[in-house]
């Protein structure tokens, strides 16, 4: 699916150098949710330093390890705030870096002839999973489970207390769901 309408559903701050997502473009995070291999963010303010803000972020995905890591981070100060080695290490470049990740999570919504189609993954709008957690670890719920805990390990520092959180359940049940899922193949690509 074009970038361009993707943009129209998701924030004006967030970019893809690529011009088009395709297998090429996208990186597989597993199950069915995918994000470009580089992601940016622009034109964001550092809540941590009022008046510095994130110029642009650039977030590009490293298939040996696994995660996305910051490779290009550039500031601006609005007014007097000065840049320097007190207001850099207040910058929580991984809670911005998520923040960018986060933003480009897609699932593949349907496999068309030609090429996929992709729709926003909103790991907010999982409301629902709340009150399906009482059915137990049905295959359902472990998809579910699958998506949160891949998509988590790449927004968070927490994939088990994502799930357990997603879910309403103790972080004791949410591993043990994780271990059911990952046995009945529910990761796909990715773990």
């Amino acid at each position: 699916m074009e970038t361009k309408k993707i943009l129209r559903s998701l924030d004006a701050h967030v970019f893809t150098p690529s011009d088009d997502l395709n297998p090429f473009t996208l990186n597989a995070l597993g199950a069915d949710i995918v994000a470009p291999m580089t992601v940016g963010l622009k034109d964001w303010p550092i809540n941590e330093v009022p008046g510095l803000y994130i110029e642009q972020l650039i977030a590009t995905y490293i298939p040996g390890s696994k995660e996305y890591v910051v490779t290009s981070l550039h500031l601006r100060t609005k007014g007097n705030v000065p840049i320097n080695s007190v207001s850099l290490r207040k910058i929580p470049i991984d809670k911005y870096k998520y923040l960018t990740v986060k933003k480009w999570l897609l699932r593949i919504f349907e496999r068309a002839h030609e090429e996929d189609i992709y729709t926003p993954f909103n790991l907010n709008e999982q409301s629902e999973l709340s009150s399906m957690a009482h059915e137990g670890p049905t295959s359902t719920n472990l998809d579910y489970v699958a998506r949160i805990y891949l998509v988590s390990r790449y927004i968070s520092d927490s994939p088990r207390k994502a799930v357990a959180d997603a879910f309403g359940i103790s972080p004791r049940t949410a591993s043990n769901w994780i271990n059911l899922a990952r046995e009945q193949g529910h990761f796909g690509v990715g773990l």
